[in-house]
């Protein structure tokens, strides 16, 4: 997807939650009004829906995917999981366990 139709949507769907409307509405609209590349190419049979046999790119995300707390607890590639952990989350998990030994001083 392109950066600017990214941003576009992305204010679309702020923009409706400023006016009142809850997240789902406003992401639902957002997605059904995009144009579906695996259509365009011809792919649909086995790419571009989230279905039994499709191989998609999926997230999965712990609330609202607007918020700025939420995070991403499973990533699909082509239909395949994504390994959860990084540098970055095991760096955080290890003083995070460091944080709340000291703390039960």
């Amino acid at each position: 997807m392109p950066a600017d139709h990214r941003d576009w949507s992305h204010k679309q769907i702020t923009g409706s939650r400023q006016n009142g409307n809850s997240s789902q509405p406003a992401i639902k609209s957002s997605s059904t009004s995009a144009v579906n590349p695996a259509e365009i190419f011809g792919l649909s049979a086995a790419r571009g829906h989230i279905a039994a046999g499709q191989a998609a790119d999926l997230v999965l995300w712990s609330a609202d995917p607007l918020e700025v707390t939420t995070l991403a607890d499973q990533v699909w590639i082509a239909g395949r999981p994504v390994e959860m952990r990084s540098r970055q989350t095991e760096l955080r998990d290890r003083y995070v366990e460091k944080l709340r030994a000291h703390r039960a001083y």
